[in-house]
């Protein structure tokens, strides 16, 4: 290496002005030192004074990679020994034995100040819920920004005022509990992002619902104090889950079927079902419907079976149909056995309460017509 050559070379975007003015000092301080001259940049004190004047990545970046040079330094310090007696050897072990010191300690001061950020992300987010719960419109102004908007599952954007509004607005819709889970914490700086699912709990005009959403809410730093300034939240939705509690509704139907309980078959459609019947007029709302499942379900030596093939969940999660095949066998009137199998379709929502209910039912026979009498 030739002599007087500054073999340290410094990225410009790493090092600041003033930073870069006191870097360039030290550096002159060791200039003309060659490597393993046991001088100058091998004294680990002169190390220790030149590593804080570069900039890093930001705490959790700094951190993450600060683990990595520790462990690749102490990965290589075997190898490093084997070369004993070497100048260069002295110097790399020197430097390798600051930079693990320093880079430590950064590590840890980084991450402490981040989980502190955390905790108190966290607690303006708990408080959020609990004003809401509340139905504190004090609490809630000074835990939202000015500017904060938030993003409703159905794409409708509204503004800190009508978001409180629509809150505590509605005497009817009262919450009764809101649970946090499945929270992920996201903090750069004076900005936090908050990813969860939020599990309400409430009745809406004396009925009791179960809904829950996912939210994602950005929560910056401003005058020492965390407020929420954007949020957007949908329903949160498994839609495996889904189909599968709709097949179980679906099995559970077949069953109530058999029983010949017309109550029990009604009981799986919702308030306002369709339900088209063959051969017979259609039938709005469950009660209407309770004529033609009372003479379907009153046929002399009745058997009745359907399943499923396939069932097809919406993406919101909230609505769903099902399409199956059915095959049935009763007495006619003079006593002869008669059979008849078809498809359906049936289109099912899930209610307030998490359940789901048939909203609309139809079926009709494979069998062809009979011809008219003459």
């Amino acid at each position: 290496m030739p002599g007087g050559t500054d073999f340290i070379t410094w990225p410009a975007a790493r090092v600041s002005a003033p930073r870069l003015a006191r870097l360039k000092c030290i550096k002159a301080a060791g200039r003309g030192r060659r490597l393993g001259s046991g001088a100058g940049l091998a004294d680990p004190t002169f190390i220790t004074q030149l590593l804080p004047f570069v900039n890093w990545p930001p705490p959790k970046q700094r951190s993450d990679r600060i683990s990595r040079v520790v462990f690749s330094i102490h990965r290589n310090r075997d190898a490093l020994a084997k070369e004993q007696g070497s100048p260069m050897s002295k110097w790399l072990l020197a430097i390798s034995a600051a930079c693990a010191v320093h880079f430590s300690a950064i590590a840890n001061s980084a991450e402490a100040a981040w989980t502190e950020a955390q905790k108190q992300v966290l607690q303006v987010d708990r408080q959020w819920a609990g004003a809401e719960l509340r139905r504190d419109a004090t609490a809630l102004r000074r835990i939202l920004d000015d500017g904060f908007i938030a993003v409703y599952g159905s794409g409708k954007v509204v503004d800190k005022e009508t978001f409180i509004k629509d809150v505590i607005g509605d005497p009817s819709d009262k919450m009764l509990s809101q649970d946090l889970g499945d929270i992920t914490v996201r903090v750069q700086g004076n900005t936090a992002v908050v990813v969860e699912t939020d599990t309400i709990r409430g009745t809406d005009g004396g009925q009791p619902y179960v809904t829950a959403l996912r939210l994602t809410t950005t929560y910056i730093k401003r005058n020492s104090h965390w407020v929420a300034l954007a949020e957007h939240f949908a329903r949160a939705t498994d839609l495996k889950a889904d189909e599968a509690a709709i097949r179980k509704a679906d099995s559970d139907w077949v069953e109530a079927a058999r029983s010949k309980h017309v109550d029990a078959w009604l009981a799986f459609y919702a308030d306002d079902a369709v339900v088209l019947p063959p051969n017979d007029k259609v039938a709005n709302g469950r009660e209407s419907a309770r004529k033609s499942v009372g003479d379907l379900l009153s046929l002399p030596g009745l058997s009745i079976t359907w399943q499923p093939t396939n069932v097809a969940v919406a993406r919101s999660g909230d609505i769903a149909y099902l399409t199956g095949a059915y095959s049935i066998a009763f007495n006619g009137a003079n006593g002869e056995p008669l059979t008849d199998q078809g498809k359906l379709l049936e289109v099912w929502k899930k209610q307030r309460d998490g359940k789901w209910l048939c909203a609309a039912d139809i079926w009709n026979s494979d069998l062809p017509t009979s011809p008219p009498p003459k």
